[in-house]
C-alpha cells in the first residue's frame, strides 16, 4: 500500500509540478466552470467617455503636485491628472527583509482613462476630489477612505450635455496586480447569487459582461481588488486588451442631460479569509480553497487553530501532519497488512503465471480463487489512497496559497514558509525519508529500480515546492516509517 501511495501521490505531485511551471503554481478551481458560451460582451452603440488620453478634453489647470492619502492600511498616491500611482499595503512588505511595502497599483493601468482631472484633497475628510469636463460630459467624482477599513467608497455624478446617449467608464482595474503582471496567474472572481464564479485571465478570449452580480474583483495569488457597485446603473465587465483583461464598471447609456449620481465601493485588501468574512457580502468567496474545498477548509481552521496555540505555523504544519496521520492510522495498519499479505503469495502466484503462461484466462482465473481461498482482497491497499490523496491536494492548494504562510518563519534558515527552502535542506531531508520508507514497504526485485527513481524523482520535485509544503511531507514520510514499524511489530 505504501509504495501504491507513494507512486500515485510521485504521480500527482508531478502533474502539479508541470502545472506550476507552466502557470507559474497557481493552483486554482472554478467553483462555476467558465463555459463555452460565457456572455460575449457586446458594446452599447451610445459613444464611450472613460474617465487623460485626450488633452483638448480638459478645462481648467489640473493640479501640478501629487495628491496622497494616508490611513490605517493604506497609502495611495494620485498623480496630478488623476491616475493612482501607488496604492500601498501598510501592512505587508513586499519581502521580509524589505521595508518596500506591497504596491497594488504596480503592473496594472490605474490612468483616468478618456479624461485629464483636476485632483485635490478633500477638506475634512481622508480622500480626494477628481473633476473633468469635455465638450460633451461634465464628470465629478470623490474617492473617499475609510481609516479602519480595506476599502474606499467613490461617489460619482456624470451630467451628460450632449444630444446623444453617453457611456461613461468609472473605475478599472489590470492587467496585473501587486507586481503581478502575467495574466497566467490573475483570477477574476465575480458573485453570482451567493457563489464565485471564476475566470483564469490567460483563458479569456473575449470580453465578458458579468450579469446579475453583486461584486466582481481581480486577484492575485495573495491580493485583490474588489468593485462594489452601491448603486443601480453600473455594469462591471471584464475587458479582453492585448497586454491582458481588466476589470471595469461602466455607466451605460446616459440619457441626453441626464445627471446620473451614485457610489461604487472599492476594496484593495489581502486575500486574508477571517478579514474578508468580517467584512461580509461572501468576499470569504475571493480565496479558492481547490478542487476538496471541503477537506481544504477543514485543514485551514485547524492550522489557525494550531497557529493559536504554537505561535508558529510551522510546528503548526507539523500537528496537523500528526493528526492526519493517527485518523488515518486504521487505514494504513490494514493496506500495509493486505500488502503484506500480497507479498507472502507472491510465489504461489508465480507458480501459477508459469503454470498458465499461455493461457492468460485461466492464470486470472486461478489466482482470483487464490485469493478467495486466503480470504485476502487485492484491491485492501486502495482504500487508504482513496483518502490521502485528496488530503494531500488539499493541503497542497491550503499551503500554496494561505497568504497567513506568506513570510511566517518556522526555525533556523526557514525564514519564509511560503517559498522553497533557500538551501535545499528539507527537500533533500525528505528525499532521503522517502527512500527509508520504501526500503521498510513489501516490495519485490522488480520495484527496486522504480523505488530509487522515485525517492530522487520527488527529491528534486520538491527542490521548488513551498517549504511549508515540503515540511508537512518530511514529517509524514518520518511518520510512515514508525507507523510501519509499529504494524510490524503489531503482526
Amino acid at each position: 500500500m505504501t509504495k501504491r501511495l507513494i507512486l500515485a501521490v510521485g504521480l500527482s505531485i508531478a502533474v502539479l509540478f508541470a502545472f506550476n511551471l507552466l502557470f507559474y503554481r497557481r493552483v486554482e478551481r472554478q467553483v462555476i466552470e467558465q463555459k463555452e458560451e460565457s456572455p460575449v460582451l457586446t458594446r452599447p452603440q451610445a459613444p464611450l467617455l472613460r474617465p487623460g488620453i485626450y488633452p483638448e478634453m480638459q478645462t481648467g489647470e489640473a493640479s501640478k503636485k501629487e495628491v496622497i492619502v494616508e490611513t490605517r492600511f493604506y497609502k495611495v498616491v494620485f498623480s496630478p491628472h488623476g491616475a493612482i500611482k501607488q496604492w500601498l499595503l501598510k501592512e505587508y512588505k513586499e519581502s521580509r527583509d524589505s521595508e518596500e511595502m506591497v504596491d497594488l497599483a504596480s503592473g496594472t493601468d490605474t490612468g483616468p482613462c478618456d479624461f485629464i482631472y483636476e485632483v485635490s484633497s478633500l477638506s475634512g475628510e481622508k480622500g480626494v476630489s477628481l473633476s473633468a469636463k469635455s465638450l460633451d460630459v461634465i464628470v465629478q467624482k470623490e474617492i473617499i477612505f475609510e481609516e479602519e477599513k480595506y476599502f474606499a467608497t467613490l461617489k460619482f455624478k456624470i451630467h451628460n450635455t450632449s444630444p446623444v446617449v453617453k457611456n461613461v467608464v468609472l473605475f478599472q482595474w489590470g492587467p496585473g496586480l501587486d507586481r503581478t503582471s502575467d495574466v497566467r496567474q490573475i483570477v477574476f472572481t465575480s458573485c453570482c447569487n451567493e457563489r464565485p464564479v471564476r475566470y483564469r485571465a490567460h483563458k479569456i478570449k473575449s470580453s465578458i459582461q458579468l450579469k446579475d452580480v453583486s461584486w466582481a474583483g481581480i486577484n492575485s495569488k495573495y491580493f485583490a481588488i474588489v468593485f462594489f457597485p452601491q448603486t443601480k446603473g453600473q455594469s462591471l465587465f471584464i475587458e479582453r486588451k492585448k497586454e491582458g483583461p481588466l476589470l471595469k464598471c461602466e455607466i451605460e447609456e446616459v440619457p441626453p442631460g441626464a445627471v446620473i449620481p451614485g457610489e461604487l465601493r472599492i476594496y484593495a485588501l489581502p486575500k486574508d479569509y477571517q478579514k474578508l468574512k468580517s467584512e461580509g457580502y461572501n468576499l470569504h468567496q475571493l480565496v479558492d480553497f481547490g478542487t476538496f474545498g471541503i477537506i481544504g477548509k477543514g485543514i485551514f481552521y485547524l492550522l489557525r487553530l494550531f497557529y493559536k496555540l504554537t505561535k508558529n505555523y510551522g510546528v503548526a504544519i507539523i500537528l496537523i501532519s500528526i493528526l492526519i496521520k493517527i485518523v488515518l492510522f486504521p487505514l494504513s495498519r490494514k493496506g500495509i497488512k493486505s500488502m503484506q499479505d500480497m507479498q507472502r503469495l507472491q510465489p504461489q502466484i508465480e507458480m501459477l503465471r508459469q503454470r498458465f503462461k499461455h493461457d492468460q484466462e485461466a492464470f486470472t482465473r486461478e489466482t482470483m480463487e487464490l485469493y478467495k481461498r486466503m480470504k485476502i482482497n487485492p484491491m485492501g491497499g486502495c482504500l487508504p489512497i482513496l483518502f490521502q490523496i485528496p488530503v494531500f491536494f488539499a493541503l497542497f492548494v491550503v499551503l500554496q496559497n494561505s497568504i497567513e504562510l506568506r513570510q511566517a518563519p518556522f526555525v533556523l534558515w526557514i525564514k519564509d514558509l511560503s517559498v522553497a527552502d533557500p538551501y535545499f535542506v528539507l527537500p533533500i531531508l525528505m528525499g532521503i525519508t522517502t527512500f527509508l520508507q520504501q526500503k521498510m514497504a513489501p516490495s519485490s526485485s522488480q520495484t527496486q529500480g522504480m523505488n530509487y527513481f522515485m525517492s530522487i524523482f520527488l527529491t528534486f520535485i520538491f527542490l521548488t515546492f513551498p517549504a511549508g509544503l515540503v515540511l508537512y511531507w518530511l514529517v509524514n514520510n518520518i511518520l510512515s516509517i514508525g507507523e510501519q514499524y509499529l504494524i510490524k511489530t503489531m503482526a
